[in-house]
């Protein structure tokens, strides 16, 4: 296929481009951010699902990655990324007055023409679609909460130290009502990951939702780790999770592939299924958290926390 080639700057290539942009699309929706340095370029490729009728496509990326081996040569971009599915795929588009016209070939599959245009000229480095703020709410059934309880969104993982929990926010119930409602928008730390053995780009992390007796109303959960009063648990919430996922799901686990199958990138909230005969968790279904309210027993049945016992 002939182009029509045109002449650029140094810098024609910095910025963010979309494809498509004045069309609502059918399928997935890509951005591009890129920088150039010379004829090095380096940036992010970011992926939309299509969106529901009259909604906007680039709302919420569902996948970000970096690229790779980038560089303009005359007047052709060329780099490399990995998608979704790490499937690994290459791009060759033609500068031109801002679009970039060209192929993207995936490795031993077919070759799609795409057209990126410019939609500004800012350079963002950041995967931001991996951590767009999910709010979360919820309401404490059972006894009557004390003052002092607090909602504890807890992580947990394995680092060289062993098991450890990492309280990321905590709330205290709404005034007058046994609700409370939280924010979740930024990376959990790196050791609280379960890393794919086989890739350490694919991640997943796991959260539980704890309340606790706030004995000191400093908004933290003291465990008495470092010689301090231990804060006891009152409730946890047996049916409902936080997940988050970087890469492929089935590659994190893959011998339970079942397990993660349904979840998309970033974080989500899901629905605990398990094993009726043994309590295991058999799947994580994401459940939609602007319809469904997260549920915290109290008190907190012990066949409900068994994670506890490895304290």
């Amino acid at each position: 296929m002939s182009l029509l080639l045109l002449g650029c700057a140094g810098n024609e290539v910095d910025g963010t481009w979309r494809h498509p942009v004045s069309d609502a699309p059918s399928g997935s929706a890509y951005e591009l951010s890129l920088g150039q340095y010379g004829p090095e370029v380096a940036g992010l490729i970011r992926m939309f699902q299509p969106a529901p009728a009259g909604g906007d496509v680039y709302a919420r990326p569902v996948y970000c990655t970096a690229l790779s081996d980038g560089q303009v040569s005359g007047e052709t971009l060329r780099f490399r990324f990995q998608d979704l599915e790490g499937v690994g795929l290459s791009a060759s588009l033609e500068v031109g007055e801002g679009e970039l016209l060209g192929t993207v070939v995936e490795d031993e599959g077919p070759l799609h023409l795409m057209k990126f245009e410019r939609v500004q000229s800012g350079v963002d480095k950041d995967c931001e679609g991996r951590t767009e703020t999910l709010a979360v709410h919820g309401i404490v059934h059972g006894d009557d909460p004390s003052p002092s309880l607090r909602v504890a969104l807890v992580y947990t993982g394995l680092d060289a130290a062993g098991r450890f929990w990492l309280p990321r926010k905590v709330v205290a119930l709404d005034d007058g009502a046994p609700s409370f409602a939280l924010e979740v928008g930024s990376f959990p730390d790196p050791r609280v990951l379960s890393v794919a053995p086989s890739d350490g780009s694919l991640r997943f992390g796991y959260a539980v939702f704890l309340a606790f007796e706030d004995r000191d109303d400093d908004g933290r959960w003291d465990r008495g780790i470092l010689g301090g009063d231990s804060e006891p648990v009152l409730g946890v919430a047996p049916d409902h999770a936080l997940a988050y996922l970087e890469g492929r799901a089935s590659a994190v686990y893959p011998d339970r592939p079942e397990l993660l199958e349904q979840l998309v990138q970033n974080y989500s909230l899901v629905r605990v299924e398990r094993a009726s005969d043994t309590g295991e968790v058999v799947r994580l279904v994401p459940a939609d958290p602007a319809t469904e309210s997260v549920r915290v027993q109290v008190p907190a049945q012990p066949s409900a926390i068994p994670f506890l016992e490895a304290d």
